[in-house]
């Protein structure tokens, strides 16, 4: 170890060169890493799609959920388009394509954000045969006819929602090869209470049920703090301290609160701490 060590360079990490160097020991860490852990920032925009837009059992469940939460979406489609349609620019297209594997079927995302553009497209390469894909949302009009909206037509909590499909589906899988590890900034970002705490609620009826997944928050929803499905010790409170960074207070070890006290009433009354001074 201490030889990898010293014969690791400054911009590269240890645990990646330790796995490259053969060092078998380390191997379910960088897989943890790798292949289980998955960070979910504010501004993550539709990751994981391309594998899972080709799977029915996911594309079945992203429609039943847009019409549950009654987002007014009757579905999800992928629309054939053209090439000469897709709004990007040349160069990148070419080097997307590129990249794509001249034998076989393989596939690949593009995601353009930008101001009112918030769009995915899918290319599908099979035996260096391009195909090229747009991810729609279909509405129904009063006669029941669909109606086809971009991405960037439908509103932030819409969006939201789908962008965090892929790790929905898998939080709320009780598959136990899907024993992956989602921390999520904002997991409220653009919803109603009813909708977050629902999602909360998938996953752990999904761990009940044989789950091996872990969901990891941060939210600033208070009414989420007196559901009772979500046990006190797996609250912890996040405080801004200017000489400390950030301290985290754990709700479950605190004492002088009891069973029956709402935890809503003790936060705002500043019994944790981290309540804003306004």
């Amino acid at each position: 170890m201490r030889f990898i060590a010293e014969g690791t360079r400054s911009n590269q990490l240890f645990l990646h060169s330790a796995v490259a160097q053969n060092v078998h020991d380390l191997q379910p860490i960088y897989d943890w890493f790798a292949k289980r852990l998955n960070v979910v920032g504010v501004g993550a925009m539709y990751s994981g799609y391309t594998s899972m837009l080709l799977r029915d059992d996911f594309m079945d469940f992203v429609n039943r959920t847009l019409e549950r939460y009654g987002t007014g979406v009757h579905g999800m489609r992928l629309q054939d388009v053209s090439r000469d349609t897709l709004d990007i620019p040349e160069d990148f297209l070419q080097d997307c394509i590129a990249d794509m594997p001249a034998e076989g079927t393989s596939s690949m995302q593009i995601r353009k954000q930008g101001p009112g553009a918030r769009e995915v497209y899918v290319l599908t390469s099979r035996d260096g045969q391009i195909s090229y894909q747009k991810i729609i949302l279909v509405h129904e009009d009063e006669q029941g006819l669909e109606v086809p909206f971009t991405l960037s037509q439908e509103s932030a909590g819409t969006r939201r929602l789908i962008s965090l499909m892929p790790a929905i589906f898998d939080l709320a899988s009780a598959d136990s090869t899907g024993d992956k590890v989602y921390v999520i900034d904002e997991l409220d970002r653009s919803f109603h209470t009813a909708l977050t705490s629902d999602i909360v609620h998938m996953f752990l009826a999904a761990c009940a049920n044989g789950g091996h997944s872990q969901l990891i928050f941060s939210t600033h929803d208070l009414l989420l703090m007196d559901d009772d499905a979500i046990r006190r010790d797996e609250q912890w409170i996040c405080e801004s301290v200017p000489t400390e960074g950030t301290k985290l207070t754990s709700i479950g070890s605190h004492n002088g609160v009891r069973k029956d006290t709402s935890l809503l009433k003790s936060y705002q009354k500043g019994v944790f701490g981290g309540f804003p001074e306004v």
